[in-house]
């Protein structure tokens, strides 16, 4: 276990490490849980940050079957990482495309498909689309859409 957590999340917060090794554990709602108990942390974040929290929140709910916020966070990653090549890694940034390769699939099973690009400007235009605050809180510690 040490040895992942040595190699996991090198360069990012405690708070996004812990997020990511649950993430890499299979336990994504304690993942999410964590996700959602530190957003408010992302402000005062560095950029690099930011994108590593965008990218395991967005596969996070991917595998938790909300399409809408996986696609909220996916989008977020790939913005901040579009304007900052250096914040994911070769590794990251292949994990981000196959996430937004498989929430596409999933989301569109006729083959209509929408690049991370439109996603991101979607999601600057929508008011509630802001990845600073979250989306729709239902105020349960459930993940779960009502």
């Amino acid at each position: 276990m040490l040895g992942l957590l040595g190699a996991v999340g090198v360069g990012c917060s405690p708070y996004v490490q812990r997020g990511e090794v649950l993430y890499q554990d299979g336990r994504y709602i304690e993942a999410a849980e964590m996700f959602e108990l530190t957003e408010a942390r992302l402000a005062a974040s560095t950029a690099e940050v930011r994108a590593e929290y965008g990218l395991y929140r967005g596969l996070t709910y991917l595998r938790l079957d909300d399409l809408k916020n996986a696609r909220q966070w996916l989008a977020y990653a790939y913005t901040m990482d579009h304007g900052n090549p250096d914040l994911l890694d070769k590794v990251e940034r292949t994990m981000l495309g196959r996430g937004w390769n498989e929430l596409e699939h999933r989301s569109n099973p006729a083959g209509v498909a929408s690049t991370p690009e439109a996603a991101a400007k979607v999601a600057q235009t929508e008011p509630a689309a802001s990845p600073r605050t979250a989306p729709e809180a239902n105020g349960r510690r459930s993940v779960a859409p009502e």
